[in-house]
């Protein structure tokens, strides 16, 4: 009982009670210090241990793969990292994913510098950057390594952002009809009717994603009005490619989270 009180203290679950209350737990009360008797010195201690504590692995897939799609989508390297650590759910590890771009800003390379925010990740996760960054392919070492440890990252990337599954639908959908197709507005219309149907709520906010493109509103201009269906990663993503070729391959691999798989020869991780 000791221990599991003490690691409640150190996650911040047991609190002081106030004086003349009794303590429901005293025996986990006994471990909390009054604010004023830690002092610099132990909360230097407890800072120190605190950085040396493993990110979980969850949220390193999560970056690997947001990092992966955010460089393949063309987002140049450090707007790339901004972008992946707004995904991750650890604030420590995003706190310290900003200081990494910061360091690239520097100079720095990406393992350099994510290596230099003294936060203990896997080493193949370093590796990958390192490599992929001197051989010139670090979204597919990002994403060999999400995918060493997580079968579907793409699923565990959308789920950390809270996408819709009728969103990934689309994007593999749309994929597809753009594989001999140009853009346009019944072709964006057809993909979100296999996606989720007529008539549904998402069709429904297609559809007035269609009739901004109508009145000339770029496409990815269009999808960030519809913030309530498309999370901002995603439109992120959209927004960067410029030709038909290169937005089929983000959508297709946004689409690689679906039921619907797109063609696999379009993800360049798979190479």
């Amino acid at each position: 009982m000791a221990s599991s009180g003490f690691m409640a203290c150190l996650q911040g679950e047991v609190s002081t009670p106030r004086r003349g209350q009794r303590s429901p737990r005293p025996v986990q009360q006994a471990w909390v210090l009054p604010a004023r008797r830690i002092g610099a010195p132990m909360a230097w201690r407890f800072s120190r241990w605190l950085s040396r504590w493993p990110i979980c692995l969850t949220d390193q897939v999560i970056f690997a793969e947001a990092l992966s799609q955010a460089l393949a989508a063309g987002l140049d390297p450090i707007g790339a990292i901004n972008a992946a650590a707004g995904v991750v759910r650890s604030p420590r590890f995003r706190a310290a994913l900003g200081e990494m771009a910061a360091n690239c800003e520097r100079g720095y390379t990406l393992a350099e510098s994510l290596s230099r925010t003294k936060v203990f990740v896997d080493g193949e996760l370093l590796a990958a950057l390192a490599v992929g960054e001197e051989r010139g392919d670090l979204p597919g070492w990002l994403a060999a390594f999400a995918r060493r440890h997580e079968p579907r990252p793409g699923r565990r990337l959308a789920a950390s952002v809270g996408r819709r599954p009728e969103v990934t639908r689309f994007a593999a959908a749309l994929a597809r009809l753009l594989k001999d197709r140009p853009l346009t507005v019944p072709l964006i219309e057809d993909a979100a009717r296999l996606a989720a149907g007529e008539g549904s709520p998402f069709a429904l906010a297609v559809g007035r994603l269609a009739e901004a493109m109508c009145e000339g509103v770029a496409f990815s201009e269009a999808l960030a009005t519809e913030e309530s269906m498309f999370d901002p990663f995603f439109c992120a993503l959209v927004a960067v490619p410029e030709q038909r070729g290169q937005l089929r391959a983000v959508l297709a691999r946004v689409g690689e989270a679906s039921e619907v798989q797109p063609d696999s020869a379009l993800n360049p991780a798979r190479t």
